[in-house]
């Protein structure tokens, strides 16, 4: 595929990027495959530390520099400032690279474009912000970056600042600043949400007036704009422009943009051991256990003794990862479609998907366990079907419904989940979901990112073997109570017989 390394001359090293220009010549395709991979594994852990630190904060920034640094050979790319200049040229080119076939990748559906759109914007706003204040020349790199993209903003005028000095005052929220010095740029409100959401700038005949250290709002807006748009114009052109790579980028970019990078499920021992048939009934049935998209499935299954393929797909697939072996599965499945299907019924039209799923029938490819991005992503739900992501595919009220008629999960937790639904933030719903169903706090789960149903069904069946394994005790047997003087500690007063009392203590009560 044609990729060319972009000129990039010693005085022009600036690693920050608008990807305004696509590169253009020839690259090998295993090498344009590592690269994406890399970005995918620097937009997942930007993805990662989002959910938990607030953005712009020294732990989020400290979070992302670590995580970065972790991921070998590709990270530093990510946490060097335009002052380093070592292998400058070289991190450039991978970084325009990596971008522009990712963004070939996930211009595909509206889903992809959102979630592809949010991580570039968090990684670009972090490396401004790096690039500003921890460069040694971070105020000409961000003025030269600002001149060379184009990017040019209409300052405040004199009169302006002397007619609306005690506004800006007033309406400015950002801490050690100058109002009589700083420059301020005189935008639309609409192109700095964040600020306006944040009560951080004046507001006045719809023009927002913005401080230079908040310049990153502006620049991180236009951003977005241009990213969206350039995402929506290779979603209308991308079949025309590849057809002739369909049999060589074709299934590169299927498999990047549904490309899972955690936990293999299909080869790591499963956490509860070898799982029988018999097994999954009670599993089902432990709250909290199964994730919801997979508790649906098993409760369709158990009402209509049947699913459809894509249905079957996902669920035996999960099944598959959390320990059941072919021969317990075809055992599940038989005794699931048992009162719809005799033997000889379920043999013809159902045993061979199941073995092939297994890797025992056909090419003999072993499948893995759909992970959240290919389910969110995949094919919605038709009447009738049951596969797909509740809080993807399911109706705000339904879902609200579905939630409450539980009993388990209280109101709060499920507007949080609706709501999170409804903001398309898909996993942090599960995440919110994993925590109301087993009673957990928010910094129990703070480190936890939901990325695939196996990975959630490990997480809840670590926190709940725990939980059997370190009980909480709330209540003791105390058999004796001694009584001491207060003045004498040795001076034994009265000892009192109440074997049938129960304390939060130890198995002494010592009082005066």
């Amino acid at each position: 595929m044609e990729f060319k390394s972009p000129a990039v001359t010693k005085h022009k090293l600036i690693r920050l990027q608008f990807y305004s220009c696509p590169p253009s010549d020839i690259i090998e395709l295993n090498e344009l495959e590592d690269y994406a991979v890399h970005r995918i594994r620097v937009l997942k852990c930007v993805e990662a530390v989002g959910q938990d630190c607030i953005r712009g904060t020294k732990d989020y920034d400290d979070k992302m520099v670590t995580e970065l640094t972790k991921i070998s050979g590709f990270g530093k790319i990510f946490t060097s400032s335009s002052s380093s200049l070592k292998n400058a040229q070289e991190d450039i080119h991978k970084d325009i690279v990596s971008h522009f076939i990712l963004q070939v990748a996930y211009c595909r559906s509206e889903d992809l474009r959102r979630w592809f759109v949010q991580q570039e914007v968090d990684l670009f706003r972090f490396r401004f912000l790096n690039e500003r204040n921890n460069s040694a020349f971070g105020s000409e790199v961000i003025s030269r970056f600002l001149h060379e993209n184009h990017l040019h903003f209409t300052l405040m005028s004199d009169s302006e600042r002397t007619n609306l000095l005690n506004h800006l005052i007033a309406g400015t929220a950002t801490a050690g600043i100058d109002h009589n010095t700083t420059a301020f740029y005189k935008v639309h409100f609409t192109e700095v949400p964040d600020l306006i959401r944040s009560r951080r700038v004046f507001v006045q005949g719809g023009y927002a007036f913005v401080p230079e250290p908040d310049l990153v709002s502006l620049v991180v807006s236009c951003f977005r704009t241009s990213l969206s748009r350039n995402l929506a114009h290779l979603g209308l052109t991308l079949c025309s422009r590849i057809a002739c790579e369909e049999n060589r980028v074709l299934p590169l970019l299927s498999s990047l943009s549904n490309r899972y990078l955690g936990e293999d499920y299909s080869t790591k021992a499963p956490v509860t051991g070898l799982v029988k048939a018999d097994d999954i009934d009670g599993f089902s049935r432990q709250p909290g256990l199964f994730p919801p998209c997979m508790a649906q499935l098993h409760e369709a299954l158990k009402i209509h003794h049947h699913l459809r393929h894509s249905g079957r797909m996902q669920y035996c697939l999960f099944l598959k990862g959390i320990g059941l072996p072919l021969e317990e599965s075809l055992k599940f499945w038989r005794k699931s479609f048992s009162p719809k299907y005799d033997n000889d019924q379920f043999n013809k039209a159902y045993a061979y998907n199941i073995r092939h799923n297994y890797g025992k029938e056909g090419k003999r490819a072993d499948y893995t366990p759909y992970s959240c991005i290919r389910i969110v992503s995949g094919s919605a739900p038709g009447a009738g079907d049951y596969h797909g992501c509740p809080f993807r595919h399911m109706d705000p009220e339904l879902l609200r419904q579905r939630l409450l008629s539980g009993g388990r999960l209280s109101l709060d937790i499920v507007e949080t989940i609706v709501q999170r639904a409804k903001e398309r933030l898909y996993h942090l719903s599960c995440r919110e979901y994993l925590r109301g169903m087993l009673k957990l706090s928010v910094d129990d789960i703070s480190g936890i990112t939901i990325h695939h149903p196996n990975q959630y069904f490990e997480e809840a069946r670590k926190i709940i073997q725990g939980n059997k394994n370190n009980p909480t005790v709330d209540k003791i047997h105390v058999k004796k109570v001694k009584l001491y003087n207060g003045d004498d500690d040795d001076r034994l007063l009265q000892a009192i017989d109440i074997s049938d009392a129960s304390f939060t203590s130890s198995n002494e009560v010592m009082t005066a």
